[in-house]
């Protein structure tokens, strides 16, 4: 009896055996799954995919590129095809998200690896959030305020390329209403974080207001990313003129990075016969927006002379994300006169304060008494330097170094470089971790970035063929 018990317990446990072949695991890959959190358009950010040989012959592999462009890419790797026994390749995952919509992209890709009859499939899938755009163009709003009959007075719309590779502007044109642009130094292709301006201006020659509308355009190197930027004109057309010819007198400089920057110039020109006493322009401690002092001959902090023409740069340094407004006002006197002028400016803060990326991280199944790392990329698109590194740290068995410095340069970008060991310890269910990593700059800005990572120690000496 118990011997008939037996044989009919092992031809149950033979069906399932015999349905799937067990066969030795060839290769360790991870990350297996990528989350490269927020990336702005048009900027790259790129995970090493790690693919080691677990055997004593060489390895052939195949696949793992993607049909189409998404957002992510494979360029190149140093693999060609096989892995040499016991050795490790990387290959460089990437996105580029083709769109600052705030949308999220996904994509996965398979790469199956073969030794003789032997065959192993892992499947790969990244994610990202495209934001914000690959430039910055403004102001994209602007009122001239009233200007005198027949005088034309203009304003720069700039336009700033805020990755490494060149971009190339286009359009800007505008007639009618009195209003007219000019190309000013947007003439050719934009070298990387480069800077160039429209001229916007207008010429009244009715009276009453007016108002016209024009689009900038940008694109960049292959993979071509593309960008459309509106612009509002508006003025009024008048035939008297106090004191002083001020503009613009609003205007919204659009969407820009938080840390970062956008500027114009607000200009002023005396049209009176004596020289006037300047105050105000200033905003509160805080603010999003600032003012500089007059610039220009026959200008100073405090008094224009008769007939100059005075320029302030106005600049746009969102410290948080959202629609931002405020609003100042310049007093212009002399005895027995003076004239208070408002000027009302607004725009968006978008993005992040510098860019981590990957922000999660699934290394996947890695076999006891072997590792695996990869790479967290800290890039400062701020407009200063950055400094005082923190966190960062995690706990066994998984790994943390980095080779961020004392201060990291604008542009600049350092490591942070994790890993798991897996061990019998630790083997037999998947183990997350959770860490962040903070900085600062002279803005005050300090964000934190948090990084997840998952990996599962395994110590099967077969496996299925999938993952």
């Amino acid at each position: 009896m118990r011997v008939c018990y037996l044989l009919s317990l092992l031809m149950v446990l033979a069906g399932p055996l015999q349905a799937q072949v067990f066969q030795p695991k060839l290769v360790n890959v991870g990350p297996v799954f990528v989350d490269f959190g927020p990336v702005r358009t048009g900027a790259t950010a790129t995970v090493q995919v790690s693919l080691r040989n677990l055997t004593g012959s060489t390895v052939t592999y195949a696949g793992g590129g993607f049909s189409g462009f998404q957002g992510f890419f494979v360029f190149g790797s140093p693999c060609a095809g096989s892995i040499a026994p016991g050795a490790t390749c990387t290959v460089p995952y990437s996105i580029r998200p083709p769109d600052g919509s705030g949308s999220t992209l996904n994509d996965a890709t398979q790469i199956q690896f073969t030794q003789g009859a032997q065959v192993q499939s892992v499947n790969l899938s990244f994610t990202g959030t495209g934001t914000a755009a690959a430039a910055h163009v403004g102001p994209r709003v602007i009122n001239f305020g009233e200007q005198l009959l027949g005088s034309t007075r203009s304003v720069r719309v700039y336009v700033r390329n805020l990755d490494s590779t060149p971009l190339s502007p286009g359009g800007g044109g505008v007639s009618g209403g009195g209003f007219s642009s000019g190309a000013g130094t947007c003439t050719g292709t934009l070298p990387a974080y480069g800077s160039c301006y429209y001229d916007m201006s207008f010429t009244p020659s009715q009276l009453g207001a007016a108002s016209a509308s024009t689009a900038i355009g940008t694109q960049t190197d292959a993979p071509a990313v593309t960008g459309n930027f509106p612009i509002s004109l508006q003025g009024v057309g008048v035939d008297t003129v106090n004191l002083v010819s001020l503009r613009p007198v609003a205007l919204d400089f659009g969407s820009v990075v938080i840390g970062d920057e956008l500027r114009t110039e607000v200009q002023f020109t005396n049209l009176g016969a004596t020289q006037l006493n300047v105050a105000g322009g200033g905003f509160g401690f805080g603010s999003s927006f600032l003012n500089q002092a007059p610039t220009g001959n026959g200008c100073s902090s405090s008094t224009v002379n008769a007939g100059s023409t005075c320029t302030v740069n106005s600049f746009f340094r969102p410290l948080t994300t959202g629609a931002i407004s405020d609003s100042t006002a310049f007093l212009f006197s002399r005895t027995g006169a003076s004239q208070n002028v408002p000027i009302n400016v607004s725009g968006i803060g978008a993005g992040e304060v510098g860019r981590v990326s990957p922000r999660r991280l699934n290394f996947g199944q890695v076999r006891v008494g072997t590792s695996i790392s990869t790479q967290v990329t800290v890039t400062n698109t701020t407009r200063l330097p950055v400094s005082g590194f923190l966190g960062g740290s995690v706990g066994s068995p998984f790994t943390a170094s980095n080779n961020c410095p004392t201060t990291l340069a604008v542009n600049a970008s350092c490591q942070y470089t994790f890993g798991f060991t897996a061990s019998s310890a630790n083997a037999g269910a998947p183990l997350t971790t959770m860490t962040s990593i903070s900085f600062s700059n002279a803005d005050g800005l300090q964000p934190v970035h948090t990084i997840e990572l998952t990996a599962e120690a395994y110590d099967r000496l077969f496996f299925d063929g999938f993952e």
